[in-house]
């Protein structure tokens, strides 16, 4: 069998046949698909077994009870059988010939994992492409759904999805590229759907355990990349560097009561760093207060170099102002120009 694709289903009743029917339509048949229902309470099983009835490359797993999207896309790969395995979000889409073009460059190449291009389709708004500049560095891999990965390599690692409730698709990507043989290749031209909903984890305020886990799973990325040792300064700037910085700056967004613990955790995890060039170029001060471990320090700097926009419109169409602010200065802009500071 050429491929296993893995979709993990909880409560996704209002999607998944539409998900079901872009793999089910694939021009590459030889797959089967598995769908692992994780305990869902709406008739999101339902409406799988209705489709495995009309398809038999369909296979039901159902966990006993609700084990969260890493362990259930963990609970595919150990069940697949397939040369190449692929994962599909049931909310989302792939178009027909994904599959086809992605495993025909794997095995043109003979590289393992392969990945096509990204659609975002916002909340609101038009869809628009995601830039992935693998070719660059394929250090740049990210939306782990996006790519096939040869089965073997998955075993051969042990590649599988830490148990988190966020940032377990990242400690993934991570874990892969880090174990790659030769560079991740991008094919374009054929693209996975990805849809953005109110629900996302990114549009909410985190909660106690989303922030245990984000700093669970930055601490994973770091291990994998100091654990490489070929991993050349400029590959771990792109992928520990920039995501270490990434965490600083959502200590405000995502998590405003629990900034000082986010805080200390990114004091703690910065001396772990192998490589800090990236972070002492784009902010020293902040850098200066971690290698003092002064959290407080962390947070104040971080609210200097948060900013939001808010533009103001006549007849709601034509831009007339701008307010550019941060919790500590505000700048008006009147047509383009500053007019104002505080």
């Amino acid at each position: 069998m050429k491929l296993s694709v893995i979709i993990p289903c909880y409560n996704v009743a209002p999607w998944v046949d539409r998900c079901l029917l872009s793999v089910t339509n694939q021009s590459l048949t030889d797959m089967e698909i598995i769908c692992i229902d994780d305990k869902s309470t709406d008739n999101t099983l339902e409406i799988l077994k209705l489709c495995a009835k009309n398809d038999l490359r369909i296979r039901i797993l159902e966990n006993d009870e609700n084990m969260g999207v890493g362990y259930s896309r963990n609970r595919g790969i150990d069940a697949a059988q397939g040369e190449f395995v692929g994962f599909v979000d049931p909310d989302d889409w792939i178009e027909s010939d994904f599959y086809k073009k992605l495993i025909k460059t794997a095995e043109k190449t003979q590289t393992p994992v392969v990945c096509g291009d990204v659609i975002e389709h916002p909340i609101k708004g038009k869809p628009f492409k995601i830039n992935i500049p693998v070719k660059e560095n394929f250090h740049h891999f990210k939306y782990h759904y996006s790519a096939v990965y040869l089965r073997d390599m998955l075993n051969r690692y042990n590649l599988h999805y830490p148990n988190l409730c966020i940032g377990e698709d990242s400690v993934f990507e991570s874990m892969v590229k880090t174990h790659m043989p030769k560079p991740i290749r991008h094919v374009r031209g054929t693209a996975y759907h990805y849809m953005k909903h109110f629900g996302s984890l990114d549009a909410v305020i985190w909660g106690e355990k989303q922030v245990d886990d984000f700093i669970t799973s930055l601490a994973k990325i770091i291990d994998c990349y100091n654990l490489a040792t070929f991993v050349d300064k400029k590959s771990y700037e792109i992928a520990v560097e920039r995501r270490f910085l990434f965490m600083c700056n959502r200590i405000l967004r995502v998590a405003p009561d629990n900034q000082i613990k986010l805080a200390t955790a990114a004091c703690s995890l910065f001396k772990t760093l192998r490589h800090i060039d990236f972070l002492i170029e784009k902010d020293y001060s902040l850098v200066l207060s971690l290698w003092n471990n002064d959290p407080k320090g962390v947070i104040e700097i971080v609210k200097q170099n948060t900013y939001f926009v808010r533009d103001y419109k006549l007849f709601g169409k034509f831009k007339i102002a701008t307010v550019h602010y941060s919790q500590i200065e505000k700048h008006v802009y009147l047509f383009g120009v500053k007019i104002w500071s505080a």
